[in-house]
């Protein structure tokens, strides 16, 4: 069994208010003293355009993570697809992984805020398309030796982008049972992958 700590949001509250740096400085702390009590792995969170700072790049925030440790991975539990160019977002994951010994695991959503797809020039219309095709890339760069991608809590299926374009959303096929992902509803089935995979990741941890 392995166990993780998260979500990292690395936010600064008008309840709670501090500078920036010391959110970052503090998650390099917490991660050296995690790895020291055993834990498995670190599991950070995204979002954009809040008042707070919740981290907008996560994997800038997770390479500072590696870059303090020796042995515990990092993982992405929400990194949002539909708003990443997949190419670049693909480059630099594997080059993360590569840098770390293969220590980051790369987990994405859809998203649903809408000043988060306007602030990107996005229109929520085209997120199941950009999802799909960044799905795509990211699952054959996995296929390459890239780093594990998950959805969510679980590791995902390969694309099945005829059940995806019939359902219209709701990812049908490609999660194991679990929780919802990016405001997407998990499907019931599931892969040899995800039941090989299925108790260390929902032992790591995404809270």
């Amino acid at each position: 069994m392995r166990f993780g700590i998260g979500l990292f949001s690395l936010q600064c509250t008008a309840m709670q208010p501090a500078h920036w740096a010391g959110a970052y400085r503090d998650m390099r702390e917490y991660a050296a003293l995690m790895e020291e009590l055993g834990y498995d792995e670190l599991w950070l969170s995204e979002h954009h355009f809040f008042y707070d700072g919740y981290c907008p790049a996560l994997l800038p925030a997770a390479a500072s993570v590696l870059s303090v440790t020796q042995r515990l991975r990092v993982g992405t539990s929400m990194l949002l697809l539909p708003m990443q160019d997949a190419q670049r977002l693909d480059t630099v994951a594997r080059d993360l992984g590569a840098r770390s010994g293969g220590r980051f695991d790369l987990g994405v959503g859809m998203g649903y805020r809408d000043i988060e797809f306007d602030g990107h020039g996005v229109s929520r219309k085209d997120r199941l398309p950009r999802m799909v095709r960044g799905l795509e890339i990211l699952e054959a760069s996995e296929a390459a030796g890239g780093p594990p991608l998950w959805m969510g809590a679980q590791l995902i299926d390969p694309v099945n982008i005829r059940t995806m374009q019939d359902a219209g959303q709701g990812l049908g096929g490609r999660l194991g049972r679990g929780r919802a992902a990016g405001g997407i509803e998990a499907g019931a089935g599931r892969s040899a992958k995800h039941l090989a995979h299925r108790g260390s990741k929902g032992a790591r941890g995404c809270a």
